[in-house]
């Protein structure tokens, strides 16, 4: 989870991390993003050579069932998934259980009303039993 400031960073840190994940063992990343940053996402996918798809997160529920795997998922303004009841947040969920994938969440505001907020977002990929310290 890449919390940080808007301006610092994240994109290109989350990236870099990828793009060594992508070199050392062949992995391919998934990045799902709101709407408004999916060109933004396209234009580093191109620039850094980044073997990657970018779904926009509001497509999430009809993309996700029928996409392959991906060993890399990258969840640009992660705090939107706060809501653990949503189908959206289950449908990521499942997906992201399902492939296994190394996950990095990125959020200027990881969160926004209680520290729960955060412990949605680990959830996504961390199961129920883990003790989260939170």
């Amino acid at each position: 989870l890449l919390g940080d400031v808007v301006g610092l960073g994240k994109t290109m840190m989350a990236t870099a991390v990828a793009r060594i994940f992508q070199d050392d063992f062949g992995t391919e990343t998934l990045i799902m993003c709101p709407p408004n940053l999916t060109s933004m996402w396209q234009s580093y996918v191109h620039q850094y050579r980044l073997l990657a798809h970018v779904v926009p997160i509001s497509m999430a529920m009809r993309v996700l069932p029928d996409l392959r795997r991906y060993r890399v998922a990258i969840i640009d303004e992660s705090h939107n998934l706060r809501n653990r009841d949503g189908k959206r947040y289950r449908m990521i969920r499942e997906y992201l259980q399902e492939n296994e994938c190394k996950c990095i969440l990125l959020s200027a505001t990881p969160y926004n009303k209680s520290f729960s907020d955060v412990s949605a977002q680990l959830r996504l990929f961390l199961s129920e039993e883990e003790d989260l310290g939170i």
